[in-house]
């Protein structure tokens, strides 16, 4: 999902489940990224 974000207005639309999964993938990143 993340791959799929291209501006502010995409995350607009998002449903409640979708931002979860969307928070979920960024933790995930950063957490692979930053250590």
């Amino acid at each position: 999902m993340l791959d799929s974000i291209q501006s502010p207005q995409d995350i607009k639309q998002l449903d409640l489940d979708q931002l979860q999964s969307l928070a979920d993938e960024i933790r995930a990143f950063l957490i692979e990224n930053i250590q």
